[in-house]
Formats: structure tokens, sequence, C-alpha cells
């Protein structure tokens, strides 16, 4: 929900990126995720074409 409400991110770009965590963790489930919320909602919003990488940079 903070990543939909912070970032106006589409809930399926959201159910997208944990379909991805779930299959990392399918295979390697030892695997850690080394971010932060502010960390994904970026990337999110990124690999949406919300925002501009360089904004960040």
């Amino acid at each position: 929900m903070h990543l939909k409400n912070q970032y106006n991110i589409d809930q399926d770009a959201i159910d997208l990126l944990v379909s991805r965590f779930k299959l990392i963790l399918e295979e390697d489930p030892t695997y850690v995720f080394h971010y932060d919320a502010e960390y994904w909602a970026k990337y999110i919003a990124e690999s949406s074409g919300l925002i501009n990488k360089r904004a960040y940079a």
C-alpha cells in the first residue's frame, strides 16, 4: 500500500514485482533482500516508466 500511495504505482506493477520475488525465493529460499521499501518503490516506478532513473542519481 505504501508504494501505491506514495508513488501512485499501478497495482499490476506491484503484483508483477511480488511474483518475481516469489520466483526468486522458490529457487533459493535463503535469498535475502537487502534493500528497503524506498529502493523497491523507486525500482517499480522506474520499471513502470513512471519516473526517470536520473531523477535519483
